[in-house]
């Protein structure tokens, strides 16, 4: 998705995603990995409809 900057405007990509618990982790792991100062945010999801849900092994 398209972001904007809060404080300098800039334009921004955002990668929005949904994760399992176990999946955390790995994810912070893989952010890090090409941006350490990229900005993360991690909240709780109670419900997610809709789309092609597939349960895949992550180890």
């Amino acid at each position: 998705m398209k972001g904007e900057g809060a404080y300098t405007g800039d334009d921004k990509k955002v990668i929005f995603c949904i994760i399992t618990r176990l999946e955390e982790f790995k994810l912070k792991d893989i952010v890090n990995h090409y941006d350490e100062n990229a900005f993360v945010a991690i909240g709780n999801v109670s419900e997610v409809k809709g789309g092609r849900f597939k349960k895949r092994d992550i180890h």
